[in-house]
């Protein structure tokens, strides 16, 4: 019995270290990854994911985002730009709806899951009900932006990863990707 605890608590350990390492993704995330693969550290890359409702969307593109700031040994995300590999500033923008972004919502639970434990902090922004920033072990840091707030408001400091959850508005989208 005290083996089966050790070896419970063995496994449980890994996974909160690297919960990429035990996920598996269904086809179309996997396809997802392999067009993210190889960025070209010259020019703009832009990967898109279109899914539809109860695809793994929220999922995959969390999973991207952190095999991305936390590297992993899940083969399907080796090389660059993920972990140590990454090319680019490491400062990221999560941008979405507030529906997706609340505590209970899909692109939270998905970092709640796939973020290594202890690995990262949230923070929360004032008046706004949700997390607003993050910070990770690994030398990232991220804001979030909502599709209801002003479009002027994404302008700001350089950011080498726009992460992108459901349909954006243009202006929205001018605005992150000239940061």
């Amino acid at each position: 019995d005290r083996e089966k605890v050790d070896i419970r608590r063995l496994i449980a350990g890994a996974i909160d270290a690297d919960p990429l390492d035990f996920y598996r993704s269904n086809p179309a995330q996997a396809r997802f990854y392999a067009a993210a693969a190889n960025p070209k550290p010259e020019s703009l890359t832009i990967v898109e994911l279109l899914k539809g409702n109860g695809a793994g969307g929220s999922w995959g593109l969390v999973s991207l985002w952190a095999a991305i700031m936390f590297g992993t040994k899940n083969p399907l995300f080796q090389g660059s730009p993920f972990g140590a590999a990454w090319p680019f500033l490491k400062s990221a923008r999560l941008v979405s709806t507030r529906e997706s972004l609340k505590d209970r919502g899909p692109i939270q639970k998905a970092i709640s899951e796939l973020f290594p434990v202890g690995a990262y902090t949230q923070s929360r922004g004032e008046g706004r009900g949700l997390f607003s920033a993050g910070r990770t072990n690994t030398g990232w840091d991220w804001d979030i932006f909502t599709f209801d707030q002003a479009a002027l408001q994404a302008a700001s400091a350089n950011k080498g990863l726009i992460v992108i959850s459901e349909p954006i508005p243009e202006s929205v989208l001018t605005e992150c990707i000239t940061r």
